[in-house]
């Protein structure tokens, strides 16, 4: 987001607003946790070589995409950046301090509430609905395990004796898949060219709000399919806590997907769809819907393509 905000200083309009357009492909410190669990998990050896290639792998397709963006945009008043050099003096601290309050302030107005909002909303997707018990089996006690009956207690507050051949052994509470599962796995066929199963697709899209929430998303919905671990069995410290989850994860993601699968992905979460405070920034520097809509659009076109690329011919060879 400042970076997008810091294009005002670009004189020429075009050179600015292909600027914005290529900064989504640079990478941003949310896609790291991401780079980090994918690159231990499938390329133990090689952490630092992927970790590198990532990050000059989003360089050059942004050098690819501004020639095409300057080749199709036409003209838009470009001209050559001239300005003569003031001389420059070492600021005083009260003026240093003051425009960086101005500053913090005026981005905090402009992307907290866009920030909050969007947060809120997926967060309400990965938690709703709540599962809700239809009825509440009264099971027996060891004095009338003889009685042939049972009583079942309804939301409605009525009681009706029901044979205990057609009680359940066990309450069966089933909990409903949250909307944001209902929706990745809709559009999960979408993505099986590219190796993407449907927990990583919600993964994805649990991204669009924020990268930050793809790490959480997939350990949420792999930890669904993982066997419980007792409380009593393992006892870690606090500072080791996180550690924990990370090789957890780690194993469940070698359990689940491939390498040519993971590198895809790697792929796919570099280049695809800005998060929401991106396109917002775009939207304000730009002064138009239009070249958020294309920055969203074009990226997610170019991930889908490149991560296709990926795990059709590199995949193999891994």
């Amino acid at each position: 987001v400042p970076a997008v905000m810091a294009t005002r200083t670009i004189e020429s309009p075009k050179s600015r607003l292909v600027t914005m357009l290529i900064i989504p492909f640079m990478s941003c410190s949310a896609r790291i946790p991401v780079f980090v669990i994918l690159i231990s998990a499938f390329f133990p050896r090689h952490q630092g070589l992927m970790m590198f290639s990532l990050y000059v792998g989003g360089i050059l397709v942004a050098i690819l995409m501004s020639k095409l963006l300057n080749r199709f945009l036409g003209d838009k008043g470009d001209y050559p950046f001239v300005m003569e050099l003031p001389p420059y003096r070492f600021p005083a601290w009260r003026t240093v301090l003051r425009h960086t309050w101005e500053k913090g302030r005026q981005y905090l107005q402009k992307m907290g509430g866009i920030i909050l909002i969007s947060s809120v909303c997926i967060w309400a997707l990965c938690y709703f609905p709540r599962p809700s018990t239809e009825a509440e089996v009264v099971v027996p006690t060891a004095e009338s395990e003889s009685t042939e009956n049972i009583k079942v207690a309804t939301p409605s507050n009525h009681a009706h004796e029901v044979s205990i051949a057609d009680a359940p052994t066990q309450p069966a509470v089933t909990q409903p898949v949250s909307y944001l599962e209902r929706i990745g796995s809709t559009i999960a066929p979408v993505f099986q060219p590219l190796g993407f199963d449907w927990q990583m697709t919600v993964g994805i899209l649990a991204g669009v709000g924020a990268k930050e929430l793809v790490v959480s998303t997939l350990s949420v919905m792999y930890a669904k399919d993982a066997p419980t671990v007792e409380a009593d069995e393992t006892v870690v410290a606090n500072d080791e806590a996180a550690e924990d989850e990370e090789m957890r994860l780690s194993g469940l993601l070698r359990g689940k997907a491939t390498s040519a699968a993971a590198l895809a992905y790697l792929v796919f979460i570099l280049c695809y769809f800005p998060c929401i405070a991106t396109l917002i920034a775009i939207k304000n520097e730009s002064g138009s819907w239009k070249w958020a809509a294309l920055a969203a659009t074009y990226t997610t076109l170019t991930a889908y393509v490149l991560a296709w690329l990926v795990h059709t011919f590199i995949g193999p060879l891994l």
